[in-house]
């Protein structure tokens, strides 16, 4: 009887290789365009730019970097790298689209003139950190096959034990609580920034209480568990949004959507059908229509139902700040407040580190309140936004060379911490930093290093120091040989 014939195994290796190697291939175009795109600007900023360059020049140029962001989503796929990249690349458009025409933040720069004066160095200098922060991080290799897979491997398996995740949901749940221990203000109707809202929280309860608390969901979501751990992940960002808390719900909502949405997909062995992919790329798309939404809902909200541009409440107001969420108030305020820092740093640099460690003390362990310890040239020009973009907070400091070297010490500073705390603390602490540069990935971009110095060094160190003390506690020695 002869043998039945089998088919040929089919050259899966042959085609993965392929594959690889298109990817090598396409991954070292896109580095190549980046170098030569900073290149080009390093030249330009060199030769000290002021305002007179043909507007159609930057407009040709924003249609060039968005190419570039288009080719990094698709390098780094979907994790961390891509969400700050994403961030600081948002601005540009800003500038472009809206400074010649004296659209940014209308209500200060129609007296200043400071965003078109400063038009040349605010385009050049935020894509010039744009694709500096983008050339370390893919020298790095910081995507999302082996970065971000890589820590949420690690994290699930350092959160697998119950008694961790129930340290986590009792720790959330307590912080969340003290924060807003009132009926929330949306509930009862109260705007933000009133007498309501001023003293809603326990002693020595702040913001940095609330990245704790938002550390500690997250953390629970990773772990194991159910009832707790389920009314854990839900309590925490409605409590934060409905207390008007939208940077830190969302980031709690982008995680949950990413991890669901994106790397859950990634998990699965072998290669992607195009039917996953096309389902990968629906949640995705839900998931950033979802936080988007809850983004501008509640600053419409917040802001007693009033526009960006003035006016409009009701439905109308909603759908107008949802046309114009990305261009809005938020990006508007912080691409002036370059634009000022620019002025500043041009005029009379004004050092920023001193006092950058100074605010890295929480305020509720100050004896009274808080000092301004800001720039006294912006709280001049009536500033509120609270900080500036990273490359001109480094401009302001030490001019030129400053803005020069941004993007390098922004990354040290970013991978850095990372890397010191996974020193300090194991896989766990890399994990909970990773974790805190994610919660705060869109402050820090928008507003200025603060806000990741004092996520990862105290917010993240805390809670490593809480869990490395929860396992003292609840791991049982298992006994030698012999021992009863």
């Amino acid at each position: 009887m002869s043998a039945v014939p089998q088919p040929a195994p089919e050259p899966t290796d042959v085609a993965s290789d392929r594959d690889l190697a298109r990817r090598n291939s396409r991954a070292r175009r896109t580095l190549m365009l980046k170098l030569l795109g900073f290149g080009v600007l390093l030249a330009y900023l060199l030769g000290s730019p002021t305002a007179g360059t043909p507007l159609i020049v930057w407009q040709i140029a924003l249609a060039l970097f968005t190419v570039v962001v288009i080719l990094d989503v698709r390098l780094f796929g979907l994790g961390l790298v891509t969400m700050y990249l994403l961030a600081l690349a948002i601005p540009a458009y800003t500038i472009v689209l809206l400074g010649p025409y004296g659209l940014v933040s209308p209500w200060f720069d129609l007296i200043t003139g400071y965003v078109g004066k400063r038009l040349d160095l605010l385009f050049a200098g935020t894509v010039y950190f744009y694709l500096g922060v983008s050339i370390v991080a893919q020298l790095a290799g910081k995507q999302l096959a082996t970065y971000d897979t890589r820590i949420v491997a690690q994290l699930e398996a350092q959160m697998a034990s119950p008694a961790l995740t129930t340290a986590c949901c009792i720790l959330a749940i307590a912080t969340a609580f003290a924060c807003f221990p009132n009926l929330p203000l949306l509930l009862r109707g109260a705007a933000y920034g009133t007498a309501a809202s001023a003293a809603r929280s326990l002693p020595f309860m702040d913001s940095g209480t609330q990245i704790i608390a938002q550390l500690a969901c997250a953390l629970a979501f990773f772990g194991v568990g159910k009832a707790l751990r389920k009314f854990t992940i839900a309590f925490v960002p409605a409590q934060l949004l409905l207390n008007y808390r939208r940077a830190n719900s969302m980031t709690l909502l982008a995680l949950y959507l990413w991890r669901w949405a994106v790397l859950t997909p990634n998990d699965r062995a072998g290669r992607h059908t195009r039917r996953q992919r096309v389902v990968t790329a629906l949640w995705a798309s839900a998931a950033i229509g979802a936080v988007y939404f809850v983004l501008v809902g509640v600053g419409w909200v917040r802001t007693n139902a009033s526009s960006t541009y003035g006016g409009g409440g009701g439905v109308a107001g909603l759908v107008e700040r949802l046309g114009a969420g990305i261009v809005g108030g938020t990006v508007q305020g912080s691409v002036y407040a370059a634009a000022v820092a620019a002025e500043v740093g041009a005029t009379t640099p004004e050092p920023r580190l001193p006092g950058l460690f100074i605010e890295l003390v929480p305020n509720s362990l100050l004896p009274g309140p808080p000092p301004r310890l800001g720039p006294a040239s912006l709280r001049d020009q009536g500033l509120t936004i609270g900080g500036m973009m990273v490359p001109f907070e480094a401009y302001m400091s030490h001019q030129l060379p400053g803005l020069l070297l941004s993007p390098f010490l922004f990354c040290l500073a970013l991978f850095g911490s990372l890397r010191l705390l996974r020193w300090i603390f194991g896989p766990l602490g890399e994990s909970v930093g990773w974790m805190a540069a994610w919660a705060v990935g869109v402050r820090t971009c928008w507003y200025g290093i603060l806000y990741l110095l004092s996520s990862i060094l105290l917010a993240a160190t805390f809670l490593c120091l809480f869990l490395q003390v929860t396992k003292l506690f609840t791991t049982r020695r298992t006994p030698a040989p012999g021992e009863p």
